[in-house]
């Protein structure tokens, strides 16, 4: 089966987000050192810290020293609480459109994720046949362990991706309390696996499968945040654009996302925000299922079910998540596996295959 969602809207970065501005030291470093700055400044100032390696390089450890501390923060230290809220913060906009504007720090991964598909292809060389789409799309996400192979000692701007400073961000997810560092933390995640392509293949395999991320970022949907809950949301579906991740994500994912489905669908917002957060979590939801259909029979009920038709009929208020509605409602029929559970709770076809979620189907040009 072959897939191509060109309406999932998941590119997913972040804005600059608006550091705190205080000025305390962090950790021995001075704000000299750490080079502040603020909401209003230029993009190419702020890019520029990016190309001063001396100053990320301190700015990555400055935070990675404080996120070290694992007991409660001294009420006599305050300081230490707002560095590295800052720090996360610079972080989070130094990683806004990083593959865009500097791509030759990803020269490495581009470099190995074709050498792997060449590899790939060569032991592959028999016909492919009616199923060359899939093939090369299976080609394209050849795999290979980018954290074995990435500089054990990055200078720079290379901290700003490395498993490291990603490990860093997902520790700093369940350690901690402030919503401002945990914003941060989830749009840095956010902001580097934005972009559909290489890159984000890689950095989204690493952060599932090799640093186990997903459960950090799980108990997110949960979070009494709305903020937080959309960033999440947000990141999940830059993670779950990739068939490697795919699998892993329904069994350690789908459960909180049907959750948040079942919260979201529930409220009578019609905003834009809404929207659009709905439409990535139900198409989440969608690449899950079809990797592992098994995992979404046990989550399905006919209030779900009904609740999504209600959706699929908003066109108007909710084009985006409406669409999406639909197309989950069609897949989760026209997987057999998934028909015959349905058909034993007495639901009926048409309540998944009719002519809005057939044309919600084809609009996004999805083909069995």
């Amino acid at each position: 089966m072959e897939e191509e969602e060109s309406g999932r809207e998941w590119n997913g970065a972040v804005p600059r987000f608006a550091e705190r501005d205080d000025r305390d030291e962090m950790d021995g470093e001075t704000e000299n050192d750490i080079q502040y700055y603020d909401s209003k400044a230029d993009s190419d100032v702020v890019r520029a810290v990016n190309v001063s390696n001396w100053r990320t390089l301190l700015i990555v450890k400055g935070a990675k020293g404080t996120a070290a501390l694992r007991h409660p923060r001294d009420p006599c230290r305050p300081e230490k609480r707002w560095s590295l809220e800052n720090c996360v913060c610079i972080l989070h906009n130094l990683t806004y459109q990083l593959e865009t504007e500097m791509p030759s720090l990803f020269t490495k991964i581009n470099a190995l994720a074709s050498h792997a598909r060449n590899r790939s292809s060569s032991s592959d060389a028999g016909p492919i046949g009616c199923f060359s789409s899939q093939s090369q799309k299976l080609q394209q996400e050849s795999g290979f362990d980018y954290p074995v192979m990435e500089d054990n000692n990055p200078k720079g701007t290379s901290w700003l991706f490395h498993s490291k400073a990603l490990q860093m961000y997902l520790n700093l997810l369940s350690s901690s309390e402030r919503d401002a560092t945990l914003e941060a933390s989830c749009g840095a995640l956010q902001n580097l696996t934005a972009n559909d392509g290489i890159v984000s293949n890689v950095l989204s395999h690493t952060i599932v499968q090799k640093l186990n991320g997903l459960k950090y970022i799980s108990p997110l949907l949960q979070s009494p945040n709305a903020a937080l809950q959309n960033s999440a949301i947000a990141l999940l579906g830059n993670l779950s654009r990739s068939n490697r991740t795919n699998k892993t994500m329904a069994r350690q994912t789908l459960p909180q996302l049907v959750g948040f489905l079942n919260s979201g669908l529930a409220k009578s917002d019609s905003s834009p925000e809404y929207d659009s957060t709905m439409a990535t979590a139900l198409h989440s939801a969608h690449s899950m299922m079809k990797a592992d259909p098994d995992m979404i029979k046990g989550l399905l009920n006919n209030g779900l079910i009904n609740s999504l038709n209600n959706l699929s009929l908003n066109q108007i208020g909710l084009p985006k998540s409406s669409t999406a509605a639909g197309v989950l409602l069609h897949s989760l029929w026209s997987e057999k596996n998934i028909q015959s559970f349905l058909k034993k709770q007495g639901m009926n076809k048409k309540s998944f295959v009719n002519d809005i979620t057939s044309a919600a189907f084809k609009s996004l040009h999805v083909v069995d």
